[in-house]
This record gives structure tokens, C-alpha cells and sequence, in this order.
């Protein structure tokens, strides 16, 4: 298969990249957060968690927009679409005209990226 030299280029330009940040994370101890998509799904009424519990529940979503800060645009607009607008990986990968196992690779690069401190 045949690739142009830009799309090499910025295919390696994204690795040197993530090795530069996995480098950098571990230095810093960062750990990766795992794949729990029903997590996602949770909803709670912070009104009935005690003080303690609404203070974990801020900590928790600080967390999530630190680590969401660290997305690129369109990383963040899948994420978004799957978790937020619950939109399949065949549906979003039907308004991308892309597969769905590509729309799912690039999710799973995202999370397996994704790390919090």
C-alpha cells in the first residue's frame, strides 16, 4: 500500500509525540485511566450525597476536564460525540465516512492515551 510522504510524516510526527508524553507522564507519575465506558452512564443527584461524597464527585470531574484539556479538537469531538451525545462508533464513523473499526481504533488510542494525574 502506497502512503504520500505527508501522511508519513505526520504519522510519524504523532508517534515521536506519544512517545514524548508517555516519557514525560512517567516521569511525573502520571497513570493511565482505564476503559470503563459505564462509568460514563452514571448519573447522580449530588443533592443527596453527603459533603464528602459531592467533594469526591468535584475532584472526579476536575480530573476529567484536566484530562480532556490535554485532547486535541478533533480527539475531544469523539469523545464527545460516543460518551456525551451517545452516538455509536458505527454512527459517528457514518458521519466521518470512515469504518466503524476505524472510528473504534481511534477511541481505543484515545483511552489508552488518556492519563490522569
Amino acid at each position: 500500500m502506497e502512503v504520500s510522504h505527508e501522511n508519513y510524516k505526520s504519522y510519524h510526527q504523532y508517534n515521536e509525540h506519544e512517545k514524548y508524553v508517555t516519557k514525560r507522564d512517567k516521569k511525573k507519575g502520571v497513570m493511565v485511566v482505564p476503559d470503563i465506558p459505564e462509568l460514563w452512564q452514571v448519573k447522580v443527584d449530588i443533592n443527596t450525597l453527603n459533603e464528602d461524597e459531592q467533594k469526591a464527585v468535584q475532584r472526579l470531574i476536575q480530573k476529567i476536564f484536566h484530562v480532556l484539556s490535554y485532547l486535541g479538537r478533533k480527539d475531544r469531538e469523539i469523545i464527545r460525540a460516543i460518551y456525551v451525545d451517545q452516538l455509536t462508533e458505527k454512527q459517528l464513523a457514518g458521519r466521518q465516512g470512515v469504518r466503524q473499526q476505524t472510528t473504534h481504533r481511534k477511541k481505543q488510542r484515545i483511552i489508552e492515551g488518556t492519563q490522569i494525574n
